[in-house]
């Protein structure tokens, strides 16, 4: 897995120490979603996408004992809502397929938990990308340029 947010050394950490990973996510949570509700985009998406991060790697840990699903979809529901009010679907595409990723090596429980919700981000973003396709449609007839 190539790490966005964590050095290697840190990485390791995380996946070593159930409880040094719980403290470190819960803190860039609250951070993120802090950062969300004040509409500081750039600081949430970097406190969201560390503990979606962290989550990714507690899900190839298979003895969890505090880490669950949740852990992985609470800060990715936060980064697709971002993404997609900002039109940027490739950004949507990534996290899911990071997700997928990181989902090969987690505990089957995990993977059939992910799965569902997984769809319902790229369906939106398939109804974005079509609604968005519509529009262009319709400004090219409206023949304002021609």
């Amino acid at each position: 897995m190539k790490f966005h947010y964590l050095c290697s050394y840190h990485a390791c950490l995380m996946q070593c120490s159930e409880e040094e990973a719980l403290r470190y996510w819960t803190e860039t949570r609250r951070r993120g979603v802090a950062a969300f509700d004040q509409c500081r985009w750039d600081a949430a998406r970097n406190y969201l996408g560390m503990a979606h991060e962290i989550a990714l790697l507690r899900s190839a840990v298979q003895n969890n004992r505090y880490f669950h699903v949740a852990h992985i979809l609470q800060p990715l529901e936060r980064l697709v809502e971002m993404a997609l009010a900002e039109n940027a679907c490739e950004v949507v595409d990534q996290l899911i397929d990071a997700t997928h990723t990181a989902m090969d090596s987690a505990n089957p429980d995990w993977q059939i938990a992910v799965r569902e919700p997984l769809q319902q981000y790229q369906r939106r973003m398939r109804s974005l990308l079509a609604a968005n396709a519509r529009r262009q449609i319709s400004f090219n007839e409206s023949g304002i340029f021609h």
